[in-house]
């Protein structure tokens, strides 16, 4: 069945011209919402061409300094992707990158300690009542045999283990700089039984801490001994969004360096995005091919950085390599102080809201 022309467009309800093929305001065409599977097809592979060819011509342009910002400061806009979907799409390239290269074997030793705490706690209480059962068994069967088999079975089972080891835990809920002078230590020891039976709330309500802060400091303590591997991957998910906050900051201090240059702050800020984004994947292309090509390219990757942000700004800037390369340094040292700063500020907010 042919779709049959409309008066108005189904899509911003704008009338139509007679005869009118597509919509003059949104340029969706005239159809009563019906398509047949061909011109579904149609559209399927016309949308999935014109992707491929924006993330082709986007890479190529990216490929050289500077000439992503320059083109879309001319107007081009529809044949390349967005700055800041770029910067989005690199980030979370690089995040899934540097996730799968965490292997099992360090998040095991992220979280031996609890581990390692947990599983001892386990084995004595099994020994306790393998202690238990000897002794019951011994009234029944006060045979010798039965008594040697059972001292040779938990001789076996505590070979090689500390069963003797503390049953608590030090959970700190202060934070302490130096020594303690007034004789508070700021932690509290929690018994291992409590932390595996019990949630991070019912613990701090059985061991008394009072206090927003205390409790707060307390029971993230209790979550992040328990799932510190998770708490990797929640800061490294956070990172993005902290260098995406940082962005605004950048074209601030861009600003700042050019301030005489006829440069809106927008253009600062899309700027950035460009250079973090190729930044990105140029990490993300550093590991994998160190990691699956055996060729470690992180010393070049180390020192063509640099050079492709000092000729970015040489070119879309317009200024003289000497200016360029002094604003660089300046910009390249502010950068550095912003970024480990808002790493603390991430870290702090992320060790107390996991």
């Amino acid at each position: 069945m042919e779709n049959q022309p409309q008066d108005i467009c189904r899509n911003c309800q704008t009338p139509l011209p007679p005869a009118a093929k597509f919509c003059p305001r949104c340029g969706q065409k005239n159809t009563d919402g019906r398509l047949t599977f061909g011109e579904l097809l149609h559209e399927f592979s016309g949308s999935l061409l014109n992707l491929d060819l924006r993330i082709f011509r986007t890479l190529k342009a990216l490929l050289f300094p500077g000439r992503l910002t320059v083109e879309y400061f001319k107007g081009r806009h529809i044949p390349y992707y967005h700055p800041v979907r770029l910067f989005l799409v690199a980030g979370a390239l690089l995040i899934a990158i540097t996730s799968i290269f965490i292997n099992e074997n360090q998040l095991s030793e992220i979280n031996s300690i609890w581990e390692t705490r947990k599983t001892r706690h386990v084995r004595h209480e099994e020994f306790l009542r393998l202690d238990s059962l000897r002794g019951a068994l011994r009234s029944q069967f006060p045979e010798p045999q039965v008594g040697v088999a059972f001292d040779t079975l938990l001789e076996q089972y505590a070979k090689g283990e500390d069963l003797a080891g503390k049953d608590s835990i030090e959970i700190r809920y202060a934070l302490q700089l130096g020594n303690a002078s007034d004789g508070r230590k700021g932690s509290d020891e929690v018994a291992i039984e409590d932390m595996m039976r019990m949630d991070e709330k019912g613990i701090a309500d059985k061991y008394g801490i009072e206090g927003f802060w205390k409790r707060l400091i307390f029971m993230q303590n209790i979550r992040i001994l328990k799932a510190a591997d998770k708490l990797v991957f929640y800061l490294i998910g956070n990172v993005l969004w902290m260098m995406l906050i940082m962005m605004p900051m950048l074209a601030v201090l861009l600003k700042l360096l050019y301030i005489r240059r006829p440069f809106y702050y927008y253009e600062h800020l899309v700027f950035s995005f460009h250079t973090h984004a190729f930044v990105f994947l140029l990490i993300s292309l550093t590991l994998l091919i160190d990691k699956y090509a055996g060729t470690a390219i992180s010393p070049f990757a180390f020192f063509a950085l640099p050079v492709y942000l000092v000729i970015a700004m040489k070119r879309f800037y317009g200024q003289g390599w000497l200016k360029t390369i002094l604003k660089f340094l300046i910009a390249h040292t502010s950068y550095l102080f912003i970024f480990f700063l808002a790493l603390l500020l991430t870290l702090v907010a992320c060790l107390l809201l996991f």
